[in-house]
Formats: C-alpha cells, structure tokens, sequence
C-alpha cells in the first residue's frame, strides 16, 4: 500500500515571504535562541533541511540534499555568508522573524531562500532506517515522507538521502529535486504492495540491480522502479533523470484517468485504490 506522498512536493509552497522585511523583524526578544536548530527551507525550484550550529557571531551548517554547506556571521538577527555544494558557492543574506521561527532571505542571484524551524523526531537514525533490501529501501522512503506528512517532521526526509542515486548526468540541487518530486508523484498514484519487492540474492555485489514494476490501479501502464547495492551495503532507489520521470508520471496520470473515464461510463469494474 503506497503512503501518499504528493504532499511532500507542496511543502515547499507553505512559506513565500516578501524578501525585504522591515527592520523590527530583525530585533531579538529577550530569550531568543538565535539560529542553532534545524530548518526546513525553499527557493524557487528546490528545498533542503539546514541544520545550523552557532558559536558567537559565527554560524555554520550543512544541508541535505545536495550535501552542501554554509557559513556565515549574524549581527542583530541577519545572517551574511557564502552556499557551497558540489564545486559551487555563492552568497546568501537571511533576515530572521521576531520570534525565531521562520527567516527570510536570498541568495546572491537575486533568487529567494525562505525557511521555518522544523521539529524531527530523531538526532539519530530512525529506528525504520534500513537499507538491507529493495523492500526495506522502499519502506525507509514511504515511513519519512508519511512522518513528514502527517506529523509535521520534514527534517526525517533527510535521512533517506544515503537510500537515493542519481542516474545520469549529476544535476545540481534543482535538477535533484524535480526528480525526486516526480518520483514521489509516481509512487502516490500507484498501488503496491511492499512485500512483492524483489528479494537480493545471497551474496549479491555492489553494482547489481533489481527492478520493480508498480502501476495505478486498474491500468496496464507501469513504471519500473530500480535499485542498486551501492558500495556502503545499502540498496539504493535509483532516481532516473527528470525527462524520463515526467514522461513515465504523464503516462501513467493518462493511463489512470482512462480508467476512470470508462469505470464512469459504466463500462469496466471499480477500482478501489489502496
């Protein structure tokens, strides 16, 4: 049974803040923890979870995915410093709220990066991390994507980023994350049932493969999710490249609104999704 993740994609629609804040945002309350914590934040194509740690004026933190990090010093409630991530930097200007729970900010380029405080569950692993089979790989996506979802944990999605490859071309963070939100489509229109996954052989070597064929109910079209023993021992959900994502998630959408188009016309059985 597919946990709904669609919703995971319209978190980053939750927070578009103007970009020039006045300056009373910018003043701290008495008791005001600052910036330590972790953040969900968004721009315009993308979305990470920033974990940030602060040491007098100094500020540091990383951020998944992507695998990038930042750096920075803060003076009355604004925090200058420079992006890295994969050979790339940039500048970044962040205006934190009064209360400490949201900034708003941009990047260099003119481009906004908003965030919030998000709460998550563990500082350690989750106990349903598990990367030991395709079937358990599955499980780990859907469990974080259902904890981001319905108790308000963004920050667990990023502890599946060990269980995602990337097929093709290396993309920056935005060609990332459109792949992972036409995947996370994908999978909520489908139905399955996880005990089917493939089973590893005994024995099985970095770089082998199995495949899984999921579909919406009811249709014949279908979409092969792939998975791949990387060299750390965990089976990973290979992310094909975004074209390829699209086009297979419209198919299937056409593929499933046939069906329903015919089930209406009185002609064929009911479909229960589940």
């Amino acid at each position: 049974m597919p946990l709904p993740l669609r919703r995971i994609a319209a978190l980053s629609m939750l927070l578009v803040f103007c970009l020039m804040l006045p300056r009373a945002l910018a003043a701290q309350p008495e008791g005001h923890t600052g910036w330590p914590g972790d953040w969900q934040t968004f721009w315009s194509s993308g979305e990470a979870f920033l974990i940030l740690q602060q040491r007098g004026d100094a500020v540091s933190g990383t951020y998944q995915p992507g695998g990038g990090s930042v750096t920075g010093t803060t003076r009355d409630g604004v925090l200058r410093g420079t992006w890295s991530e994969g050979g790339e930097s940039g500048d970044f200007i962040f205006v934190l709220s009064a209360d400490g729970q949201s900034f708003a900010g941009r990047f260099g380029s003119g481009d906004w990066w908003n965030g919030h405080r998000a709460a998550i569950a563990q500082q350690q692993r989750p106990t349903w991390f598990s990367g030991a089979t395709p079937q358990a790989t599955l499980r780990s996506i859907l469990a974080a994507g259902n904890d981001a979802i319905y108790h308000g944990r963004e920050g667990q999605v990023r502890w599946i980023e060990p269980l995602l490859t990337y097929d093709g071309p290396e993309g920056d963070s935005s060609d990332r994350e459109r792949r992972r939100r036409a995947l996370w489509h994908i999978l909520d229109i489908s139905t399955f049932r996880l005990w089917d996954a493939p089973v590893p052989r005994a024995g099985a070597e970095p770089g082998e493969t199995l495949a899984f064929e999921i579909s919406p109910a009811g249709t014949s079209a279908d979409h092969s999710l792939r998975f791949r023993l990387g060299a750390e021992g965990l089976w990973q959900l290979v992310v094909p490249p975004a074209v390829i994502l699209q086009a297979d998630l419209e198919r299937l959408i056409d593929a499933r609104g046939t069906t329903r188009l015919r089930r209406s016309n009185g002609r064929g059985p009911a479909v229960r999704a589940w």
